[in-house]
């Protein structure tokens, strides 16, 4: 699992251990130089325990406003945000691992199935979604109309129905649906792994950016609580 928004709440930890333990050894230290000893070893060793805890504590103050906000952003459900959804190993990853349902909401779903359900591959991470489906894996595609698209998206639209249809007709686990509506949001569920994010006029979905969330988030909620309504008002159709 991603671990990059963890990273500043780790190092708050850090540096709380580092604070507690120089302060312990400060007690320790200054209790056996004042009334045991007066060597000028113990002395230089006392003093340089001192200045690495003030200095530790101004450090620690300096980052306090960072270590709140990460907080906050943990409490959201934010694994991590991610400047593009380029990488193909990671998504490759939560399809493989995942073992009860993966939603999709999109524009085409065209790369998506080029990378993780082409059956005329030769390689079997090109095949992830459909060993997914295999597994017994409940799969919904949600995306739009072909008639809201044009161009270059129109006409992937209409090559990734064909290969939708084909999908379904082989497994009955897989579901595909088109809402009557330009785009408007990205979203991504493996089990309990979601990631959402915008859908930008002519910027292609790979080049967008997008927030890692835990589905038990509210955040990650309120998306997933628009990926059923959606499906549930294409399906009343």
């Amino acid at each position: 699992m991603d671990q990059g928004i963890y990273t500043g709440r780790i190092s708050a930890y850090i540096y709380q251990i580092i604070i507690v333990a120089l302060l312990i050894a400060i007690i320790g230290f200054g209790f056996f130089y004042f009334n045991e000893t007066t060597d000028n070893k113990v002395g230089a060793l006392y003093g340089g325990l001192m200045t690495g805890f003030i200095l530790v504590l101004i450090q620690f103050f300096f980052a306090r406003e960072q270590h709140i906000l990460i907080e906050k952003i943990r409490k959201l459900g934010v694994v991590n945000i991610r400047s593009d959804r380029d990488d193909r190993k990671f998504y490759e990853n939560l399809i493989s691992s995942s073992k009860e349902r993966i939603d999709v909401l999109g524009v085409t779903s065209s790369r998506f199935l080029e990378h993780f359900a082409d059956d005329k591959s030769h390689r079997d991470e090109s095949k992830v979604l459909l060993q997914a489906l295999k597994n017994g894996v409940k799969v919904r595609i949600l995306i739009t109309k072909p008639d809201y698209l044009a161009g270059k998206d129109k006409n992937l639209a209409e090559n990734a129905q064909t290969r939708l249809e084909s999908i379904k007709q082989e497994y009955g686990n897989f579901y595909y649906e088109y809402f009557d509506h330009l785009p408007v949001h990205s979203i991504f569920r493996a089990d309990k792994a979601c990631l959402v994010g915008p859908v930008f006029p002519n910027v292609s979905s790979k080049d967008s950016p997008c927030v890692h969330l835990d589905v038990s988030s509210d955040y990650a909620k309120r998306y997933l609580q628009y990926f059923e309504s959606e499906w549930n008002l294409v399906e009343q159709k």
